[in-house]
Parts: structure tokens; sequence; C-alpha cells
């Protein structure tokens, strides 16, 4: 900014002078030349910095706790994989990736398998369909984008805990990415669901033959507010007033006084129960809609 500044007053105090020294129909030429050369030399200068005005937002500037955040997201899930890897048999797993392999190049069974490579990672014993939907979705193995699948994932019809845990998870922590998950949950709404997709059924079709049949809105789908639509509404509205409740009474919990102890025990008891309850519905209709799709 200090260098843009210098180079335009000395481009002035330059042009000034050349037109009070010169008074022949040279002048005009004299000073375009002059004019183009410090334009050229302000390119070049901002261009060897290396910052270029059309680079994200996110990429320009990240303050410390956004990172922090992200490093935290990024620990997390490596942890989780951990941990679940230590309950299963390895073998069983190396043994898939290889039959994976097998495929031809371009099938989803492929593609996984490559995203995994290209990331160093192996199949989550449990949770391959999540490997599938990184694939499916073109979202990344990165902190946001694991937080935006989950996002579009929601909107997308898949009401289960490890759902909503990751993406209240994220959003908690990642606060200025907010507009872009409910940009993803909106996408999610919009698209064909695909919840119940697994590898074994899917690996030998095209992935780009696959990724259109996703993003196709469901243009002549009619949705009928049936006795599955009311639960889910008031498993929804549960968990908002359990999660409500509980925030309410929480500082209640840290006083002194017995009487507040009591008042505020039982109500946030009782949002626990209401927001574990919504959950458990939420998630038993998922389920049914797996073993009927």
């Amino acid at each position: 900014m200090v260098i843009n500044l210098l180079f335009e007053l000395l481009k002035k105090v330059y042009l000034k002078t050349v037109i009070a020294k010169t008074a022949n129909s040279a002048s005009k030429a004299i000073k375009q030349r002059f004019y183009f050369f410090f334009i050229d030399t302000q390119v070049r200068i901002f261009e060897s910095s290396g910052k270029h005005r059309n680079e994200p937002k996110s990429k320009k500037r990240m303050n410390i706790l956004q990172k922090l955040a992200r490093q935290i997201i990024k620990k997390s899930f490596n942890f989780s994989v951990w941990t679940i890897q230590q309950f299963h048999d390895e073998k069983y797993y190396a043994n898939k990736v290889e039959n994976l392999r097998k495929y031809p190049i371009g099938t989803l069974g492929n593609d996984v398998i490559k995203c995994l490579d290209d990331n160093n990672l192996g199949l989550v014993p449990k949770y391959e369909s999540h490997d599938l939907k990184h694939v499916l979705l073109d979202y990344k193995m990165t902190p946001v984008d694991e937080i935006r699948m989950q996002a579009f994932m929601l909107g997308n019809g898949n009401y289960t805990i490890p759902c909503f845990v990751i993406l209240t998870f994220g959003a908690l922590l990642l606060p200025d990415e907010w507009s872009t998950f409910y940009k993803d949950f909106k996408s999610g709404q919009k698209s064909k669901p695909i919840s119940s997709w697994t590898i074994e059924k899917y690996a030998n079709f095209q992935t780009q033959a696959l990724r259109k049949q996703i993003i196709e809105a469901k243009i002549n789908e009619q949705r009928i507010l049936n006795m599955k639509e009311i639960t889910k509404y008031f498993a929804l509205t549960s968990i908002i007033s359990g999660i409500f409740g509980m925030l309410f009474c929480l500082p209640f919990l840290f006083s002194s006084n017995i009487a507040d102890l009591v008042g505020a025990g039982f109500p946030f008891v009782g949002g626990a129960i209401l927001t574990i309850g919504g959950l458990f519905t939420f998630s038993n209709l998922t389920r049914q809609t797996t073993e009927y799709a």
C-alpha cells in the first residue's frame, strides 16, 4: 500500500514537470510513455509479492483461533479413526481395499481407493460409506469439508446421532463457516437421498454417472405430511427444547444455594431426556428408511 502511494506521488510530480517544461506536441507521447512505465513497475512489484487479489478470503487471512479450530477438528477425527481401528480386524479391511483396487478406472470403487491413497488413509471399519460420500459429493478430506459433508447429509435425510454430533461440534468451532454449512444443508435437501448407499452395492458404477443422479433436483417429488414427517418435526422440537432447557439451567447448577441446585437440577435432567429421546427417534426413522430403500 505504501509502495503504491509512493509511485502515485512520483508519477504526478514527474508528469507535472514534463508538462511544464515541454510545450511541443511530443509532450503527450512522453507523458504516456512514463505513465505506462509506472503502471508496469507497480504490476511487477505486486506480482513478485505473491499476493493475488483473486484469492479467497480464507487463504488471504486466517486468524489464530480459526487455525486452532481446524487443528482441533483434524486431531479429533484422527483420534476417532485410530480408536475405531483398535477394535476391528485390520486384515479384513486391508483385503477389502485390495479388492476395490481391481475395479476399472472411473468406477466408484476405484475412485474411493484413489482418494484414500492420495490422503494416506485406509478404510475406517464400519464407516466405509463415509469415504464413499466424500468421493460422490466431491468433499475433500479436510476439517472444513468434513463438517460441510455432515451438513449436506443432514439436509439429505441422514438423521443419525454421529451426524448431529459432528455437525454441532464443527459448527461450534467454525462459526465463520456457518453460511457455507447452510448452503450445503440446502443442497442436501435438493439432492437424491444417498444415506443408504454402500460401497458393495455401487462400487462397479461410474462415479460421474452417480454424481449426476445425486445432484438432480427432485422436481416431481411431492412431500406428503404423513405420520413419519410429523414424528420428525416433534423429534426436532424435542431436541431444540431440551438443549435450550439444559443451557438455561446450567449456570444455576454451580450455585451454592441448595434451592437453586434442586430447582435447576430436575429441569436439566428433563432437558437431557428430551434431547436424547429426540436423537434416538431421528436415528430410528433413518434406520427404517435404510431398511426399505
